[in-house]
């Protein structure tokens, strides 16, 4: 029994670590900033906000655009457009720019939000969470952590593998000069480093520092399946197939206290900060109820962070698309807490005496007495610390629930 925990642990880690990421890979360094030998978007499926779609045109849908263009500018200025286009429609308010929903019959408005919907639902591009404070809470601290993936660069990114020393004895007699000169290992770590971008060709038939691998790695050599050819294997991948992790971090006070009833608030990143990242904060209060006196007033903040990176075209939306993964945000996390420690209010309050008509309720309500819920994720699974540290609040990546199991 002792090591069921051990075990557990072990197994929720890998799949964290292969679903989510970072840390996946076999290259040495701090998983941070991590180095994949393949696109992030074919190594991971979960945790990720990928920029919005551009809307598709066709050429019918252009040149109608078009004549209504013209039909515009022969209105008089004082005409009223909407009279004539209906009502202006934005993307953020779930349609797609330049569609009416009121100009299109319900058969394709029915369709148009279908395919609304599995856009989302396959390609999200943003996550968030509901908490609950305290009704004079001034702010809420917000922190965003993910990461973006860009192109490997030769000379200034490390790339290193493991290699036993006696492996490395074998293998470096072998190479060529020219390759032996762009590698360096170091016994203490038994690590084995890549310093400068191979040459030749990396297609077959491969030239020169890639074919090294193909000579060593033959048949009729001696060194054929040794872990030496396989880390020299590992190292001399092609430049446009390894990506750096590059991870970010962005904190902000969202406040309270101007805020109207339902109202939201855009927060855009600075320029240290992520790109691209914009947080939408929206809060509305809940009076007391009269029945429970002793209940405060209490405000309810949704935080909503979202990928507004450059639009990428709909058609090009290809895990093997390198401008879609430089666009895409990976292991993405939002955090809200509120100042000095404060804990946040349980999202439901407690309603022991509103269940004497309902049998069950009162029993499920008493058995999860102290399993208290302190919010809701959008897109995402929402973890909290134990009390009394549950002052912060953490939606994981999206679709990915945290091991935890309820009590029986």
């Amino acid at each position: 029994m002792t090591a069921y925990p051990e075990t557990r642990e072990f197994f929720t880690s890998r799949l964290h670590q292969s679903l989510l990421g970072p840390g996946s890979d076999m290259y040495l360094g701090p998983a941070a900033t991590e180095v994949l030998d393949d696109f992030p978007l074919q190594r991971y499926y979960t945790g990720i906000l990928f920029p919005d779609r551009e809307a598709e045109v066709t050429p019918g849908e252009e040149a109608e655009r078009l004549t209504r263009n013209e039909a515009a500018d022969d209105l008089p200025h004082d005409a009223s457009a909407d009279a004539v286009f209906g009502t202006e429609n934005h993307a953020e308010a779930g349609f797609a720019p330049g569609v009416a929903p009121a100009a299109a019959s319900a058969g394709e408005a029915a369709e148009s939000r279908d395919e609304y919907a599995a856009a989302n639902h396959y390609f999200p591009s943003s996550l968030g969470l509901t908490c609950c404070v305290p009704a004079e809470a001034p702010v809420l601290l917000i922190t965003v952590r993910g990461a973006s993936y860009r192109p490997w660069q030769a000379g200034t990114d490390a790339l290193a593998v493991t290699l036993a020393p006696n492996e490395w004895e074998r293998l470096r007699p072998a190479l060529s000069d020219g390759l032996h000169r762009k590698l360096s290992y170091d016994e203490a770590s038994a690590a084995l480093a890549l310093l400068a971008a191979p040459e030749g060709t990396s297609r077959r038939p491969r030239t020169r520092d890639y074919a090294e691998v193909d000579r060593l790695g033959s048949r009729s050599h001696a060194l054929h399946g040794s872990p030496g050819v396989a880390a020299l294997e590992k190292l001399l991948r092609p430049a446009a197939r390894l990506w750096q992790r590059v991870p970010f971090e962005w904190q902000f006070a969202a406040d309270l206290r101007p805020m109207e009833p339902k109202s939201e608030k855009k927060y855009e990143v600075p320029a240290d900060g992520p790109t691209g990242m914009v947080c939408w904060v929206k809060a509305y209060t809940v009076a007391p109820d009269p029945a429970r006196l002793a209940d405060p007033a209490r405000r309810y903040v949704k935080v909503l962070v979202h990928n507004a990176a450059e639009r990428h075209p709909a058609r090009q939306f290809s895990n093997a698309n390198e401008h879609l993964n430089a666009k895409c945000r990976f292991q993405v996390e939002l955090m809200a807490a509120l100042p000095d420690g404060v804990p946040l209010l349980p999202y439901k309050p407690d309603r022991t005496h509103t269940l004497t008509g309902d049998q069950e309720a009162a029993i499920l309500n008493y058995q999860y007495r102290d399993c208290l819920a302190y919010g809701i994720g959008h897109g995402a699974a929402v973890c909290w610390p134990a009390p009394p540290e549950g002052a912060r609040l953490r939606p994981s990546a999206p679709h990915f629930s945290p091991p935890w199991m309820c009590p029986a």
